[in-house]
């Protein structure tokens, strides 16, 4: 069964694409048969449907069952489930080179996004990258992008200056300076011209200036969409001028709130003083309601991009309360998340943290699935041909390996993304009309790489179903002695992680020998618990394989079981881990009883680059060769060369106990699926 579906995705072809609606090459036709559709647009799942695609656009979805042309290629849908391709309603693509944004795009694409919204950026990045990707020079999502509109105080911002070069700072035709004499039809349609099809409001413009600009840019045929209060502008102000939608959830709160032109405190609002279920913001909502205004959110930047503080701990449950509210009185609410792709927390593609942020903070899956694709497209002016699945759309489709109305994380279970009719693989040709290999699943879904210690601290994150992932290390200690743990990791379910020990070991009086091999089951139990976070167990068994009278075993049968409990704390990541071992037999380094407990800390320092620090002890063992506790710490840098490849590096010193100093290095590489 496998194999015929790997022969259905060499069928396909690539096509090329030209304008909003792309001219296409013929390719030949393809049948997704058998599976189970989630169209996006809010509407039940449908099971046993055939979705036909001809020259990069759906053709017919009907019920499944019937002979199918030898000329269709067919993609066996049993088991599968069909969502529209995701779209990012808030990205940002200058700030980085060409080669980096290329390389992004190409993951964004393969993470199941088709297709991102710019809010500001430079327009002629964002326009040549847009026009490689409909002619297949690169591979990443369909680009619709925006021109920024602000008062002369924001141009002394860096990303005003940078996003400028070659252009006096505010006349840039993406990024101008407005002022109550300013000529906006002309500025408007200079942005036009860029080929934005959006206006940004963002900072220093009053009520006035935001609605004669909302005004012309409606009257040139563009969208306006604004920073939720743009200084001294509220969030009501710019509803009334007429904008189709506003960002940021957290900026609602200057509602309630005197006015100020000082805009660099857009995210110093005062969330306890101006209550999320307060009538001025009950009002606001319902004005957004009833002007058919959108909110984006962009829950994730607020709440895990950033350093925690004193301000974010008030400032996230209030963001969550009002995004809520506003979706279920039925405000339109547009999945964001500022950030496309950011590889040293994920190796997915942003916006699915997003949506599970959205779904922690009430939605349901469907109303989070909803805002990524149809509500999306729908504000961005492309729902005649994206953002839901139907006939005569384009054929954008992201097909899971799990329901993800089950469970909104599945929208990370990535069995294959369909962009305009092509099966998309990270080996693809970037030209039209080349063979397509099948997906090199290193690349779609590693789920669980990060750098960590290889013996100690673990995470509560577990390896998606089907894939498997090796974790090895070198450690040499003061006494000579060389250990080589070894961790192989299969993913078997959705939350669950088949975990093989293999160590080998040196010590320094015998030559290299295998030590006791174990197996354990990690069962992610919780996500986002509100005291355990991410919280997992590891029960697992230790059988005497090695030899313990070479110093390579302990000649017992151990039963263990470790607790795991992992938190975000913004940029930094925490781990905690208890366990306790039981043991039996009589071998020559055998205690009875043995803990261990760690408390680890992670997070990035420039680029891929990062850093890791670790307490960890063993309080003492009882019984046989026991010995008393130790406690020791370890730090190190830490390198994710690929979102499917990190390395780690370090020391180990001594606090207390017979603990010896160390050296390690350590690889956990993700093979992909089995």
């Amino acid at each position: 069964m496998m194999m015929m579906r790997w022969v259905a995705l060499v069928l396909v072809l690539a096509a090329s694409a030209g304008a909003q609606r792309p001219s296409r090459t013929r390719s030949a036709p393809l049948a997704i048969d058998d599976v189970t559709l989630i169209d996006g647009t809010g509407a039940a799942p449908r099971e046993h449907v055939r979705i036909l695609i001809r020259d990069g656009r759906i053709v017919s979805i009907e019920h499944a069952g019937g002979a199918i042309p030898d000329s269709v290629g067919v993609i066996d849908g049993r088991g599968l489930f069909a969502i529209p391709g995701l779209i990012d309603g808030h990205v940002h693509l200058s700030g980085t080179s060409w080669e980096n944004r290329v390389d992004q795009l190409h993951r964004t694409l393969l993470g199941g996004v088709t297709s991102v919204y710019e809010l500001a950026g430079d327009t002629r990045l964002s326009g040549a990258l847009a026009r490689a990707v409909m002619a297949h020079e690169i591979e990443g999502p369909s680009i619709y992008y925006s021109a920024l509109l602000a008062g002369p105080p924001f141009f002394i911002d860096p990303r005003a200056i940078g996003i400028s070069t070659g252009f006096r700072v505010g006349e840039a035709p993406w990024a101008h300076a407005v002022t109550a004499d300013s000529d906006l039809a002309r500025i408007i349609a200079a942005a036009h011209g860029t080929g934005a099809g959006t206006i940004k409001l963002y900072a220093s413009l009053d009520s006035a200036a935001a609605t004669r600009a909302t005004r012309e840019a409606h009257r040139q045929g563009m969208r306006v969409v604004a920073h939720a209060t743009t200084f001294p502008g509220k969030p009501s102000d710019l509803i009334s001028a007429g904008v189709d939608m506003l960002a940021h959830t957290p900026y609602l709160v200057w509602e309630g709130m005197p006015r100020t032109g000082d805009w660099t405190h857009r995210a110093a609002g005062d969330f306890l003083g101006v209550r999320p279920d307060s009538p001025g913001i009950e009002h606001l909502l319902e004005s957004m309601r009833e002007h058919h205004v959108a909110l984006n959110p962009t829950l994730w930047v607020f709440a895990e991009s950033q350093k925690p503080d004193s301000a974010s701990r008030v400032r996230t449950p209030w963001m969550n309360a009002v995004t809520k509210r506003a979706s279920d009185i039925g405000v339109t609410i547009v999945a964001g998340t500022d950030n496309m792709y950011d590889p040293r927390r994920d190796s997915l593609p942003t916006l699915h943290r997003e949506l599970e942020l959205e779904v922690r903070a009430g939605l349901t899956p469907m109303q989070a699935l909803v805002s990524a694709t149809s509500a999306t497209a729908r504000v961005i002016g492309i729902d005649s041909a994206r953002g839901s699945i139907a006939a005569g759309r384009d054929a954008d489709i992201v097909l899971l390996d799990a329901d993800p109305l089950d469970d909104i994380r599945n929208t990370r279970r990535i069995h294959a993304v369909i962009k305009d009719g092509r099966v998309v693989t990270p080996n693809s040709t970037r030209s039209a009309g080349g063979d397509v290999a099948p997906p090199d699943s290193n690349s779609v879904d590693p789920h669980a790489v990060q750098p960590e210690r290889p013996t100690v601290a673990t995470h509560a994150y577990t390896v998606a179903p089907g894939y498997l992932e090796i974790e090895s290390g070198v450690e040499h200690d003061d006494d000579g002695s060389i250990g080589i743990p070894t961790e192989l990791k299969v993913g078997l379910a959705s939350h669950v992680q088949l975990s093989l020990f293999a160590p080998v070991v040196r010590p320094p009086s015998v030559g290299v020998g295998a030590g006791d091999f174990a197996a354990g089951v990690k069962w992610r139990l919780f996500d986002d618990a509100p005291v355990l976070g991410r919280f997992a167990v590891l029960p697992s068994i230790k059988v005497a394989t090695g030899s313990s009278a070479a110093g390579r075993g302990t000649g017992t049968t151990d039963e263990s079981l470790l607790l795991i409990s992992s938190h975000d704390l913004g940029p930094v990541t925490m781990d905690l881990n208890a366990g306790y071992t039981w043991r039996s037999g009589n071998g020559a380094n055998a205690p009875t009883r043995a803990s261990l407990w760690t408390a680890s800390f992670g997070g990035p320092l420039y680029a891929s680059l990062g850093w890791t620090a670790e307490c960890f002890g063993y309080p003492a063992t009882h019984g046989g060769a026991g010995q008393p506790g130790s406690v020791a710490l370890l730090a190190g840098p830490t390198l994710l060369a690929r979102p499917w490849l990190a390395f780690d590096a370090g020391f180990i010193a001594p606090i207390a106990g017979p603990q010896a100093h160390a050296l390690y290095a350590g690889v956990v590489y993700n093979v992909g699926r089995l």
